[in-house]
């Protein structure tokens, strides 16, 4: 099982990710879900606590620390906009 997945929202599939793919990762147990939004340059950013995806941030140029298994990252959220 992965422990983060980034999701590319387009209007044709914002029903899907937003609804039956985020209960699916929730219920799997998948750290971090990221739904990317390419045409609003956002990211709603979610992680798992106590078995339900809280959401941390709604990011567009900020940068955020994910806490993986055996290492951190910084992930800087402007880069992916360019």
């Amino acid at each position: 099982m992965p422990t983060i997945i980034f999701e590319v929202v387009l209007k044709s599939t914002q029903e899907k990710d937003e609804h039956l793919k985020f209960e699916i990762y929730e219920r799997e147990g998948v750290k971090y879900y990221v739904l990317v939004y390419p045409e609003e340059n956002l990211a709603k950013v979610f992680e798992l606590i106590n078995g339900r995806y809280v959401k941390l941030i709604d990011a567009t140029d900020e940068t955020l620390k994910f806490h993986l298994k055996n290492c951190s990252i910084d992930f800087d959220f402007s880069k992916i906009w360019q």
